[in-house]
């Protein structure tokens, strides 16, 4: 007989593997994957070495034990109470224990910041990802920015210092942002729409440096709007959008009157708007408050968004 590695005639009472392949550790590639891997002459007597496969191409699809198996929604509930059962502070101190009290090096910092940059010279390709699944992952995160999430998200950010409480915030920027579109406002009877056969609208991911740029505008601007107490909904409606080159709206930001129509003008336009909009009963009823005497106010809006009352993108 020879011996199942080395194929050296056996001697004596050996019967699968020569006293030298007995005494060592061996490599055998994986006849799937290629990978070399190291077993021992123990494993290698209980294996057919020319159908070899590494652990991870054997528990690999159909391999794995847990194949095509899912987890009922009872056992799901039940693991995830018994998950959340164990996390209390002596449990959360023991998961801090790994880097309390070390300092990262700036070896080790410079390191991962080159990691990518690593990865490209070894050879490292990134995988491009499918229109289906940037599909699938759009619709998944926005179903989870629910009101409730965003009003959680500000309480937090606010109280980390990231973002400026509203109340402390200057009250035209907290005007302006309010009063931006919401949505797709361009129509086919938006002002200037014709020039985007010829151009491109701006935004920081085109790279199109050959087309003219366009930018969307306010025709009765939002600083007139704020000075008057026009109520933002009124402002951003799509009647109130044009189309203008990037230049001549770095412009128009330096004129002390940024509107090209009068409050009278854009109200006749909301009145007559022949096209769907989410927001165009709003913006009728909040025409006849203005007309009444009722003015913009910077309390009211901060009640409504914290109260989860008000669209704000």
């Amino acid at each position: 007989m020879e011996c199942k590695v080395c194929k050296k005639e056996l001697v004596g009472k050996s019967k699968i593997l020569c006293n030298i392949c007995t005494n060592k550790k061996h490599k055998i590639l994986c006849k799937k994957c290629g990978k070399e891997c190291e077993i021992s002459a123990g494993y290698v007597r209980r294996i057919d070495l020319v159908t070899f496969n590494c652990k991870q191409c054997k528990l690999h699809g159909e391999g794995n034990p847990n194949f095509g198996k899912k987890w009922s929604i009872e056992k799901r509930k039940k693991f995830s109470e018994l998950t959340k059962s164990r996390v209390d502070e002596n449990y959360r101190k023991k998961c801090s224990k790994g880097m309390k009290g070390k300092k990262v090096s700036e070896d080790a910092k410079n390191k991962r910041k080159i990691t990518n940059s690593l990865k490209i010279l070894n050879g490292y390709v990134k995988p491009e990802m499918s229109e289906k699944t940037k599909e699938k992952i759009g619709k998944k995160s926005s179903l989870k920015f629910t009101e409730e999430y965003k009003q959680k998200m500000r309480v937090i950010n606010e109280k980390n210092g990231v973002w400026i409480p509203l109340e402390k915030k200057d009250d035209y920027k907290f005007y302006r942002e309010i009063s931006n579109w919401v949505g797709q406002v361009i129509t086919e009877n938006t002002i200037g729409v014709e020039n985007l056969k010829n151009g491109v609208l701006f935004n920081k991911e085109n790279k199109n440096k050959n087309k003219p740029f366009y930018v969307r505008d306010h025709i009765f601007g939002r600083k007139n709007g704020f000075y008057m107490g026009v109520f933002p909904e009124i402002i951003r409606h799509p009647s109130n959008c044009q189309l203008i080159t990037h230049g001549d709206n770095v412009r128009k930001s330096f004129k002390n009157n940024d509107s090209e129509i009068e409050l009278n003008e854009l109200f006749n336009k909301i009145i007559n708007w022949g096209l769907e909009y989410f927001e165009q009963s709003l913006c009728l009823e909040l025409i006849n408050n203005y007309k009444n005497g009722e003015r913009y106010n910077k309390n009211d809006y901060i009640c409504k968004i914290k109260n989860n009352k008000y669209v704000k993108i």
